[in-house]
This record gives C-alpha cells, structure tokens and sequence, in this order.
C-alpha cells in the first residue's frame, strides 16, 4: 500500500511541477506555455510577419532582444497580452551568452 501512495504522490507531484513549469532568463521567470503561445503569435499567427520574415530567435542575446521588441510590439500592434507570449517566446529561446 505504501508503494501505491508513493507512486500516486510522485506522479501528482511531477504533474504539478509540469504544468507550471518555467524558464529563467537573467531575472525573469516565463511560463513554457506563454512561450508556446508566443510563438503562434511570432511566427504562424502572422502578426510580426506581416512585413519581414520571422528572425530566428536564437540570432540575439536577450539584450538584443529587448531593444527589437521594443520597436517592433508596437508596429505589429500587439496588444499587452500578445507582447508578454512573443517576449516570452524570444527571450527563452534567446542565444545564451
């Protein structure tokens, strides 16, 4: 019985680790899902392709990052929900370093 209740407690326990799980990036936390979801706004969703072809994210430091997002969340017109998902989308899949 012992063993049933330890495996019950680590599969609920790795589950709830998974769901919530998140990816530092200097002193920022981001939520994979909100990473998942910013892609489909960075790339398949059209908004920051309208113009130019997705740049891949690994091609910039989180630094870089920061500076391009801000000149381009606006000209795409992402809403404050939208840029959150396409900055956590960039900044976890950002070049290390």
């Amino acid at each position: 019985m012992k063993k049933v209740i330890l495996a019950v407690f680590t599969i609920v326990t790795l589950l709830a680790v998974g769901c919530h799980s998140s990816i530092k990036v200097g002193d920022t936390s981001y939520k994979k899902s909100d990473a998942k979801a910013g892609l489909a706004i960075y790339d398949v969703g059209g908004k920051c392709t309208k113009c130019h072809k997705p740049k891949p994210v690994d091609s910039f430091t989180p630094e870089r990052w920061t500076g391009i997002l801000s000149k381009m969340i606006p000209k795409a017109k992402l809403d404050d929900h939208e840029a959150s998902l396409v900055t956590a989308y960039v900044m976890t899949h950002a070049k290390k370093g």
